[in-house]
């Protein structure tokens, strides 16, 4: 969840609490930022590529949107988890 804002961002190392079901954090750690995607892709989590494709077409996305929209009109982005999927939201 923080990988790609981290990466994007140029912050060289990441502070993670690994947490039980509870929300307990059992366990810090400092993690270099550019050492992630070896770490998860090494574990067949998820492959940061795909990542970067979502957030380079959230971009793309979110531009022509807003190329659209009146200058000074105030908009809400939004993540829906539920419906896997971005809300562009207008007068909110």
């Amino acid at each position: 969840k923080f990988w790609l804002q981290s990466f994007l961002a140029g912050v060289p190392k990441i502070v993670v609490g690994f947490r039980d079901d509870r929300g307990v954090v059992h366990e810090v750690q400092t993690i270099e930022t550019l050492s992630i995607p070896r770490m998860v892709r090494a574990q067949g989590h998820w492959d940061p590529s795909v990542c970067l494709n979502f957030g380079q077409q959230a971009l793309e996305w979110l531009q022509r949107e807003m190329a659209s929209r009146g200058e000074g009109e105030e908009l809400v982005l939004r993540y829906e988890p539920e419906q896997e999927s971005l809300l562009l939201l207008s007068g909110v």
